[in-house]
C-alpha cells in the first residue's frame, strides 16, 4: 500500500526535521502524516477481507514499526516542548526577582523576549 510507504518516508523526514530543529517543516510533515494515516485507514477499510493473510501480517508489522517510531518522535517533541516551557518559566521568575530587588525607578530592560517583532 502506497500510504504505508508514505508514512515510512514521512517518519524519516520528520526525524531529519527534529534533528535540524526545523519546526515549520516538522509541522507540515505532521499534517501530511495525519492525512496519510487517514488515507491508510480508508484503504484498509475498503480492502477488508480482500487481502491474503501473508500480506496482512507483513502490513501489520510495518504499521506497528511506524507507530513505534511515531510514538518515539512525538514523545521527544513533547519532552522538548516541556523543557522549553520550563526554561521560559525560570527566565520569567528571574526577571520578576531582578525587578523586585532593583531600584524602583530603573526602567525595565528586555532581551527582546517579552515582545513579538
Amino acid at each position: 500500500m502506497r500510504e504505508v510507504g508514505d508514512l515510512e518516508r514521512f517518519c524519516s523526514e520528520l526525524e531529519t526535521g527534529i534533528a535540524a530543529s526545523d519546526w515549520e517543516h516538522c509541522e507540515g510533515l505532521l499534517a501530511r502524516m495525519r492525512r496519510a494515516t487517514h488515507a491508510l485507514g480508508n484503504a484498509l477499510q475498503s480492502t477488508q477481507g480482500q487481502r491474503d493473510p501473508a500480506f496482512e501480517e507483513q502490513l501489520r508489522a510495518r504499521i506497528q514499526r511506524i507507530m513505534q517510531i511515531r510514538d518515539g518522535q512525538i514523545g521527544r517533541l513533547r519532552d522538548f516542548h516541556d523543557g522549553v516551557g520550563e526554561r521560559l518559566r525560570s527566565l520569567s521568575n528571574w526577571k520578576v526577582y531582578a525587578r523586585s530587588v532593583g531600584a524602583k525607578d530603573t526602567p525595565r530592560r528586555s532581551a527582546g523576549l517579552d515582545r513579538q517583532t
